[in-house]
């Protein structure tokens, strides 16, 4: 069991499923979009190369630091989740031109 199944499965949350809709790679702020329609903010705090529509799983409805694993490549990148529950809206208004 990887860090990220231990982490889901001790404390009884479920993961979500987020695609990237928009990415500020200067300032490495990602807006996601969950399966349910809402959007999460938050900041990229690993080194690795993200893309629009590339999808991430884990704990994204809580704020603070988050290891989000991409399915396709396995890959985990930590983010900093700022904010969820957000209108697509709000994540335009954070970032601008993304």
């Amino acid at each position: 069991m990887n860090y990220l199944e231990q982490r889901n499965s001790t404390d009884g949350r479920v993961s979500d499923q987020g695609s990237i809709v928009a990415l500020d790679t200067k300032a490495g702020v990602v807006g996601f979009k969950l399966n349910d329609g809402t959007h999460v903010l938050a900041e990229q705090m690993s080194a690795g190369e993200l893309h629009q529509g590339q999808v991430l799983e884990g704990r994204m409805r809580t704020v603070g630091i988050e290891p989000l694993r991409d399915p396709q490549s396995g890959n985990v990148e930590d983010f900093f989740v700022l904010a969820y529950d957000l209108s697509l809206e709000a994540i335009q208004d954070a970032l601008p031109g993304a």
